[in-house]
């Protein structure tokens, strides 16, 4: 295990910059509100209760996108199974069907900087989450490593960067 090691977390909504020029409302400032309302706070409510159910922290969202950390790389990834399936069981509705998520980690030990993180393993995270297709969890490498041995690698684990 690396020395000060955390699991990066990043999220992402699919889609979120299209759909709020569809949703209802009379001007701009309408459908942010109406975006907000039925989209956002219940994706945000539903981040955060997994968060804190698996022993997470919130370091910053960032429009819609949270940046995640875990202290072992195992409660990250219950934390994104537990995210993924809320809106796979309980779909929040948009004008392009079901809201999708994207979810990519990596394990590191990132600089703390004040109650953030930076460097190296930040930026490798935030790459891998990008790569990640909707309702997918990517993993990274060394994420990928620490869990072979549990019995998070049963759900299949697929070819990693």
């Amino acid at each position: 295990m690396f020395e000060n090691a955390l699991t990066l977390v990043f999220t992402d909504l699919v889609n979120s910059t299209a759909m709020k020029p569809k949703l209802e409302g009379s001007d701009i400032s309408a459908r942010n509100r109406v975006y907000r309302d039925t989209i956002l706070m219940p994706h945000r409510h539903r981040v955060e209760v997994s968060v804190e159910k698996y022993g997470g922290r919130k370091v910053e969202t960032i429009g819609d996108a949270f940046f995640l950390v875990f202290p072992k790389p195992i409660q990250a990834v219950q934390c994104a199974i537990a995210i993924q399936n809320s809106h796979i069981t309980d779909p929040i509705p948009t004008p392009f069907g079901k809201l999708q998520v994207t979810i990519g980690m990596h394990t590191g030990s990132p600089l703390p900087d004040a109650d953030r993180f930076i460097g190296h393993e930040v930026d490798y995270a935030a790459r891998v989450a990008a790569l990640a297709s909707a309702e997918q969890i990517l993993l990274s490498e060394a994420t990928a490593a620490l869990l072979r041995d549990t019995q998070i690698a049963e759900l299949a684990l697929h070819p990693h960067l």
